[in-house]
Formats: structure tokens, sequence, C-alpha cells
């Protein structure tokens, strides 16, 4: 029997960081009372540092971001967009956003002028569900997640990013850690949108090793339309939807980041089906060579890449798995992925290429099973094990329509050093919605609808 639980991957919540960071208090630290706290200053909008303001009325602690110039105390009051580049909460913080009607359009207008809205030590599922959006959610299994944001990028696509840290590796995550990834988040989406190939759509940058590489990846959108001629119909066209991002700092082995870039079917035509494409964008980062300036935990690691197993599992109740690639190589030195449907009226498929030197693809999908699964192995003391690498599958799916995309993936990361190889998994659930909505009553509100 297929899953049904598609609803309640969308309503489920992923297991709360329980670490040793330093949690929210229920008060202002001492010595950082909030209630003569300024707006922000003109000396510090005149600094290169992002301005990350931290929402003061619930006595977060700012004492934990204080070896950090960027981020400063701020009332909701006094809270204007034009003098900052991203807004942290903290879930005490959110349960108010949840009840506090103008504060929560507050926080979504900032996240629709390209400003991230982060909340520390909390899921996306809690994020839109207190931010009253229908937002991209995640649950996972092994890692718990220390930070999530929401912005709209430059291309108008609003974009979710969580932060896991394995469950093992939690002791080791810090307070200090926690500020240095926010700020390392909001430097990455504040960076100038330049035609460079290290630019990626929500206006973020790549490692130089992995800008180089996707400068070499082809991107082809391939639309045969055959009811174009007909005046009278308005043709259907792949449309950019919500996107999430995973970040996955599993240091001292490495990094991964994984991109969930999903398009929908516009006017399919199609009164029982909505049709995906997801572009699953993976990144590693080995040990050895992740910044040290912003994963310390990582410096001296002498771990590198050898291996991704990774799943697109779609086999939930109304769901169907219709094409998706790459398939096995032999030899090549590029992949080429070429998915999308065909109908009675319409054709539609998306193609791209990406490099994979000293690296071979084995193709494990089972189409009878609504799955994909691909081993991507990497040859050792090569450049693509030993740096910033990405490779990029992708899967076209139709769901009933109406109803939210579910996906299950599976991830497992295989970590070299002289001792051979170390596994590390983690299972995710994604949900994907074609667009984000608000939702005018949230949790509590009753009163209110």
């Amino acid at each position: 029997m297929k899953r049904a639980g598609i609803i309640s991957v969308f309503l489920g919540m992923v297991v709360l960081f329980s670490g040793s960071a330093p949690a929210a208090s229920s008060a202002p630290d001492e010595g950082h009372s909030t209630a003569t706290v300024s707006p922000v200053s003109a000396e510090q909008l005149a600094t290169k540092e992002p301005v990350i303001a931290v929402l003061a009325e619930d006595g977060i602690s700012v004492s934990s971001f204080a070896a950090h110039a960027s981020f400063l105390p701020v009332r909701a009051a006094d809270l204007r967009t034009a003098d900052i580049d991203a807004v942290v909460v903290s879930r005490p913080m959110l349960t108010r956003v949840a009840h506090d009607t103008a504060l929560r359009a507050q926080l979504r207008e900032v996240a629709r002028q390209q400003k991230p809205v982060i909340a520390t030590h909390t899921s996306l599922t809690e994020l839109a569900s207190h931010l009253g959006l229908t937002l991209p959610t995640l649950q996972t299994e092994t890692t718990q997640p220390v930070m999530s944001s929401l912005v709209w990028g430059r291309n108008g696509v609003p974009r979710v990013q969580v932060l896991l840290i394995s469950t093992d590796r939690m002791p080791t995550f810090g307070a200090d850690d926690l500020s240095r990834a926010i700020s390392n988040h909001v430097v990455r989406l504040a960076a100038p949108a330049a035609a460079s190939p290290s630019t990626l759509p929500d206006g973020g940058t790549l490692p130089d090793a992995a800008a180089a590489q996707l400068s070499n990846s082809v991107f082809l959108p391939l639309i045969t339309n055959t009811t174009a001629n007909d005046p009278g119909i308005i043709g259907p066209g792949w449309k950019p939807v919500p996107e999430a991002e995973v970040v996955w700092n599993d240091c001292p082995f490495g990094l991964y980041r994984e991109e969930l870039r999903p398009d929908w079917v516009e006017s399919d035509q199609d009164d029982n089906r909505d049709f995906y494409n997801l572009r699953i964008v993976q990144q590693t980062i080995p040990g050895k060579a992740a910044n040290d300036a912003v994963y310390l935990d990582c410096e001296g690691s002498d771990y590198s890449t050898s291996r991704i197993r990774a799943r697109a599992d779609v086999y939930y109740q109304g769901q169907k798995l219709h094409e998706y690639g790459p398939t096995t190589t032999s030899g090549e030195t590029t992949a080429t992925v070429n998915i999308g449907f065909s109908g009675t009226s319409v054709a539609l498929t998306i193609a791209w290429a990406f490099n994979i030197p000293s690296l071979r693809i084995e193709d494990r999908s089972d189409l009878a099973l609504e799955w994909a699964e691909w081993d991507f192995i990497f040859a050792a003391d090569q450049a693509p094990a030993n740096t910033s690498f990405l490779t990029e599958p992708g899967v076209t799916v139709s769901t009933n329509q109406g109803i939210p995309l579910g996906m299950r993936r599976p991830v497992n990361l295989y970590w070299r050093n002289i001792l051979g190889d170390i596994q590390r998994f983690d299972t995710w659930f994604y949900t994907v919605t074609p667009e984000v909505t608000e939702v005018e009553c949230a949790p509590g509100d009753d009163e209110d609808c």
C-alpha cells in the first residue's frame, strides 16, 4: 500500500533542538537589558558588515552574539526594513508572532524585501506555521535544526533554508557557532547579484571551486507547446515555485548543501493532476576543504568525499514518478538530465548537464516503486573528492490536483580518510507546494477566524 502520509508530512514537526547550545532565556541577560534599546545606529549602517536585528522583546540572549558587532537588539516598534539586512527571532518570539497579526505581517514584509527572517532552534514546519504561510517544510531523523530562515530571492521566488547538525555533533556546536552561521548566511544572501558563474538564483554565492564547475554547466529549457497556435487557449509552462535549501554541517567529516528547485506546470489543462520538476542541486564540501573562518569545527580535518547515495522517493498516495536523470555513466565526463512529461495536448521538458570529472554515477532507480536513486562515486585523491563539488539530479512527479508534493529523501554520505570510509546518514521528508499563500488563522487565533 502506498503511503498516505503526505498531509502528515506537511503537519509533522521535526525533532527540536535539545543540545548544549544555550537556549533563549525568558528574561534579558544581566547587563543586556532591552529597556533602553535604540534603533540601528548610523555608524553600524556605515560598516561593511551586515546589520542583523535581534528582536529583543522576548529577552533573547544578545550576549551570545556579543563577539559579532553586526548583531543589534531592536524593538519591533523600531524595526525599519531599510536599515537592516536580516531579522533574528527566537522560538519564544515566534510563538508571540503567531498571535500578533501586525508583527506577523511586518516579518513577512521583511522577507519579501529580500531580507531573511531567521528563527533560531526552529524547524521549517514551525517557521511556516507561526508566520502563517504555506512554505516548503522538512522533517528529519538523525539531525536537528539550529536555524531556519525565509527570504524572497532576487528572482521573486521565496526560499526557505534550514541548518542541520547531526545529533551526535551537537555538543560541539555552541552559541558562537550559531551566530557565525547566521552571519555567514546573511552575507551570502546579500552578495551583489553580479553576472558571475558563482551567483546562485537567490543571489548567494558558491565557493570558488564549485563556481568554476558551475560555469561549465548547461541549462537548456526545452518547451514544446502543441496548443500555442490556438489563441483561445492559454498554453502551459514551467513556473518556479518556492525553493528549499538544506545545509548539513557534519564537521569534522564535511558539509553537505542541498537545494531543491521545483518547477510546477501552470495551466496544464488537466483537472486531475499537478506536475512538478524537481532539480536537486547537491554540494559536497569535505572537511579538508571547509572554510576554517566559517566552520571552525572542520579545521584540521583530513576527510575527503568518497560517495553520495541519495534517493528521491515519491511513493505516496496519488503520486507518480514519470522521469528521472541522470542514468548510469561509464567513462563520461558530463552527465545529462532530460526530464518532463508528454500528454495528449502538450509536451514539456527541461534539460541540463553537469560535469563529472573523476566521478562515476550508478543508477539504482525503480520506476515501479516510484523512486529514483543514484550513487555518486568519487575517485580517491582527485579534485572532486577534495574540493567543493556539485551534482544535479532531477525528477518529474505528478500529484493529485491541489495536493502538496511529498518526497522521502534518504541521504547517505561517505567521507574518507587514511583509515577508510565513514558513513553518515539522515532521512528528510519534504513537502512542496506550488505557491506561498497566507494563512490568516494562525495557531491559537480561533477568536479572530
